[in-house]
This record gives C-alpha cells, sequence and structure tokens, in this order.
C-alpha cells in the first residue's frame, strides 16, 4: 500500500501552479514586446517604457521560475542561490522602477500635453528615462551588496541574501527596508 503525503502533495501542486503561471505570464509578455517592437505607430515614448516595463517583469518571472524549476541547483548557500537573489533583487527594483516611469509619463503626458515641441524630443526624454530606469536598480543592487559583504549595520539588519533563501532573509522589517524603502 503506497502512503501519500497529502502536505507534500499540496505544495507539489502549489509550485506546478506557480511554475506552469510564470512560464504562461512570461509567453504573453514576449508576444506583448514583440508587438510593440514591430508595429511602429506603438513605438512612441510610452510604448517604449512599455516595453522596457515588459523587459523588466519578463526577467522578474524568469528569475522566479529558474528558482522554483531547479531546487538542487539553488540551494541556501550557494553561489548559485546568491547570485539569483541579487538578480531577483535587480528586476524587482527594475520592474518598479520602470512602472513609476511609466506613470510619470502618464502624468507629464496630461499635464503638459503633447505638443509638437516635446514631439522632436522623444528620444532625448526616452534617453533620460533609460538612464533613470537603468541606473537605479543597478546603483540600489551594488549598495545592497556592499551592504551585505561589509557588515555595516548590526546584524539583524543584514539582507543576507542567499544565506536562508534565494532572496533577502525573510523578516518583514529587513524586506520592508531593502524592497519598499
Amino acid at each position: 500500500m503506497v502512503c501519500i503525503n497529502y502536505f507534500q502533495l499540496r505544495l507539489f501542486l502549489i509550485e506546478i501552479q506557480f511554475f506552469s503561471g510564470m512560464i504562461v505570464s512570461m509567453v504573453f509578455l514576449i508576444i506583448t514586446f514583440c508587438i510593440y517592437a514591430f508595429i511602429p505607430e506603438l513605438r512612441n515614448l510610452h510604448g517604449k517604457c512599455l516595453m522596457c516595463y515588459v523587459i523588466a517583469l519578463t526577467l522578474l518571472f524568469g528569475f522566479l521560475s529558474t528558482v522554483q524549476l531547479d531546487k538542487t541547483l539553488f540551494l541556501v548557500g550557494s553561489r548559485y542561490c546568491t547570485l539569483i537573489g541579487y538578480l531577483l533583487y535587480y528586476s524587482v527594483i527594475l520592474s518598479f522602477i520602470w512602472l513609476t516611469i511609466m506613470c510619470y509619463d502618464i502624468y507629464r503626458t496630461y499635464k503638459e500635453g503633447i505638443t509638437a515641441k516635446y514631439r522632436g524630443e522623444e528620444s532625448k526624454i526616452f534617453s533620460m528615462y533609460c538612464i533613470v530606469g537603468f541606473c537605479i536598480p543597478t546603483f540600489c543592487t551594488f549598495i545592497l551588496f556592499f551592504i551585505d559583504i561589509t557588515h555595516i549595520f548590526h546584524e539583524k539588519y543584514l539582507p543576507k541574501i542567499g544565506l536562508k533563501r534565494c532572496w533577502i532573509v525573510n523578516t518583514r522589517l529587513i524586506e520592508a527596508i531593502y524592497v519598499y524603502i
């Protein structure tokens, strides 16, 4: 007679649903990116910002799916776990920053209106958005890495990426400090 541990089976089914949902989301995000990339009318300033946001979400979902798929490679405490933890952090901050940039662009559009003055400056504005959109997450990730390796704060305030899980240590205070603030 085979004994089934229903708790483990339920966890396995939840992991399968999570992984499947991520893969389906990634497929539709890639389709969205391709549509915006191939249709010239959609490659305006907001469309380019949306494409960057879609790339950020695809990276995030890809890293999350990778950790979920291969738990033997990403053992807690391994270099791979630490690396994917920092990549996850970067992609989370990247997606939030691009979402913020999109919101600001919508605000700016409604506040100032689309005039001929701004149509000629779209590439310049998008370049500024890219500098902000990619440099801030990179800077935040380097700061997090610096804090993690130098131990400049008390032990209970360190992010400890890769030590207890392939992400920031599982404490609401630490997650709030490093992700939400």
